[in-house]
């Protein structure tokens, strides 16, 4: 139950969280488009290491992490894992964007996303971590 409240405040708060941010942040759609290249590279950056940290110490998960996790550890691999893991969700997605009868909000950052996530999470995983969160032990999954 203590897994289960943690979840729901963390899927809660997340939403919020998100408005905020969009709130404080500056509309950068008339930056130049590598200046947003890199915002976003940047944001996926921070935003990969949020979740590095959150699967590396299990509290309030949400449910795609929890699916990640799985992912990653049925393969045995942080990087396959993550790519097989963003495909799939982004699969669905344009699943129900044809049934819908459109696929909108797939830009740069859906792609970067997509191609660099792997590899970032991995890098994350198997060093900075380590060096981070040397006491927790959470089961070993090869970058």
């Amino acid at each position: 139950i203590k897994a289960l409240l943690g979840s729901l405040i963390f899927l809660l708060s997340f939403s919020y969280l998100a408005d905020l941010f969009i709130f404080i942040l500056p509309d950068f759609s008339d930056y130049s488009y590598i200046v947003r290249v890199g915002i976003n590279i940047v944001g996926l950056c921070i935003l990969l290491f949020g979740i590095a940290v959150h699967l590396k110490i299990q509290i309030a998960v949400h449910p795609m992490d929890v699916y990640l996790y799985e992912v990653q550890r049925q393969v045995k691999s942080v990087a396959l894992g993550t790519y097989i893991a963003y495909f799939s969700g982004f699969g669905v997605a344009i699943l129900f964007g044809l049934l819908h009868g459109s696929i909108e909000g797939i830009g740069i950052g859906t792609l970067l996303t997509l191609t660099m996530s792997g590899v970032i999470l991995a890098f994350y995983d198997g060093v900075v971590l380590h060096r981070l969160f040397p006491v927790i032990k959470t089961p070993q999954i090869n970058p």
